[in-house]
């Protein structure tokens, strides 16, 4: 868990970092969508108790560690500026894995992300905007190989806004 900079950050360090083209950053990356959310994700529809709980933060520019320096989650080619923490009563969707860090931007008009990766797979996540906060769907996705084989069920998931991003909600699972 190399990628987890676990008690490292500190909300003095949530630092804007320069872009060549902040316009075009600002553009993929809009303030609308940047926030702190209860997470909740289903196997299938959400009508009933979720599957797994736990908090999604999104933020408008990269965030920095202890050092003051930008970083990446393991294999990601964006700066992190987003994290993730499961609740200790469900656990996440992919084993071990209780928080991390990852890079989203708009895609297509929905954010874009992926909370775990691997060199050959991952549990990649879009959601849209609602009046509560986020929609969408994740599944986790693995390196084609044999026929047949590929993408899992989509999960649902719903992401009600608390309020502004919070970096100390990184931390430590609730």
């Amino acid at each position: 868990m190399s990628w987890m900079h676990a008690g490292l950050l500190a909300p003095a360090l949530l630092l804007a970092a320069g872009a060549a083209d902040p316009s075009s950053y600002a553009a993929t990356h809009p303030a609308a969508y940047a926030g702190t959310y209860v997470l909740r994700v289903c196997h299938g529809p959400c009508i009933a108790t979720p599957d797994f709980t736990g908090t999604l933060v999104l933020f408008e520019r990269p965030i920095r560690n202890a050092q003051g320096r930008l970083f990446r989650a393991d294999l990601d080619t964006q700066y992190a500026n987003g994290c993730f923490v499961w609740s200790k009563a469900t656990g996440g969707p992919f084993g071990n894995e209780q928080r991390g860090f990852f890079s989203w931007a708009l895609l297509e008009g929905a954010a874009d992300l992926e909370l775990v990766r691997s060199p050959d797979g991952g549990y990649g996540v879009r959601m849209q905007l609602t009046p509560k906060g986020l929609r969408g769907e994740a599944g986790i996705w693995v390196d084609p190989g044999p026929a047949g084989a590929g993408h899992e069920a989509r999960d649902q998931l719903i992401a009600e806004r608390l309020g502004e991003p919070d970096i100390a909600a990184c931390n430590s699972p609730s």
